[in-house]
């Protein structure tokens, strides 16, 4: 996991920071700065999974890994920049909260 990748949707994977035999799960900032990206193990299956809840003032990826049929790992990335309110916080324990 990296965060504060600052990268932007013109960044390429390849070019910044792809590795070989890997998904890159990714989290641009629109502005300037932060952003999240998650690197899994393509031998595992993986998805991105959308919080319910839209992230505000951060950015988070969770991605679900899935382990066997009946077990799966939910892991997040998430990244609050020190500029965030406070009460951004709250909004990150209720973006988590939001899965099953």
């Amino acid at each position: 996991m990296i965060s504060e990748t600052w990268l932007h949707s013109n960044s390429s994977d390849d070019d910044e920071i792809k590795i070989d035999n890997f998904i890159l799960y990714r989290a641009d900032r629109a502005s300037r700065g932060g952003g999240v990206a998650t690197h899994v193990a393509a031998n595992l299956v993986s998805e991105y999974v959308t919080p319910t809840v839209d992230p505000i003032h951060f950015e988070c990826i969770f991605i679900n890994i899935i382990l066997h049929d009946t077990k799966h790992l939910t892991i997040g990335n998430i990244y609050r920049p020190p500029s965030a309110p406070s009460d951004s916080t709250m909004g990150i324990l209720s973006t988590i909260s939001s899965f099953n």
